[in-house]
């Protein structure tokens, strides 16, 4: 299979940015010398939760208990959380309260990779911390008072939160391995306030840049044609 380029007589970018959940268009690219963001194995490993938390295991960093759907015995009690591996916004994700319970949501998974996991110690909040380069841009706060999932899709309220320093601490040390600047990012880095207060920064959506770029958006009917 291969991608049908817009524009130019289908001449290949100088670079592409996978928005999509698909590895394979990022391989596309990469087999021919264009530079991605958002790579193959990156966009491989983080759109499946089952390899997510193998790699996070396999670096020490801690992770909530779990195992894959399919294995038996719950190891660590309940409630426990079942989840698709290839979910996103809170979608495909359900509370267990027992045994009972699971043997009907494991219905919902028929054909499909799903993984089990212990909830945290609170559910219906959680703390995302996003990340560029080595440095902590924001952590932000989700809660849900009437969910056990906090996404902010969901219903959820998102606020801005003040990370301690031993967790700041923690992050950067976990995220050390990680960290592969692509060219030119280390100069944008530099050139933005990212310790400015979040309520002066200007938002702007992935589309908004790309349009203010002048990139050529490649739409998911353009994928796969030979």
């Amino acid at each position: 299979q291969g991608i049908d380029l817009p524009g130019d007589g289908g001449s290949l970018p100088d670079l592409v940015i996978n928005r999509s959940r698909e590895y394979a268009v990022s391989a596309w690219f990469e087999t021919r010398g264009i530079r991605v963001s958002n790579p193959s194995e990156v966009t491989r490993i983080c759109n499946d939760k089952a390899l997510t938390l193998e790699l996070a295991e396999k670096a020490g960093i801690p992770v909530l208990p779990w195992r894959l759907g399919e294995e038996d015995g719950v190891s660590f009690g309940y409630p426990a959380v079942a989840k698709s591996c290839g979910g996103h916004g809170g979608t495909e994700v359900y509370l267990a309260k027992s045994q009972e319970e699971l043997d009907q949501i494991r219905q919902k998974f028929a054909g499909k990779k799903w993984i089990l996991q212990k909830p945290a110690s609170e559910l219906g909040k959680d703390v995302r911390v996003y990340v560029v380069g080595n440095r902590i841009v924001q952590a932000m706060l989700r809660v849900s008072a009437s969910d056990f999932r906090s996404n902010y899709s969901l219903g959820g309220l998102a606020e801005p939160y003040v990370l301690t320093e031993q967790e700041r601490a923690k992050l950067q040390s976990d995220n050390e391995r990680y960290n592969k600047p692509l060219p030119g990012e280390t100069e944008i880095l530099d050139k933005l306030e990212w310790s400015s207060p979040a309520d002066r920064w200007q938002w702007f959506t992935v589309t908004q840049v790309r349009d203010g770029l002048n990139l050529k958006p490649l739409t998911t009917s353009q994928v796969g044609k030979a």
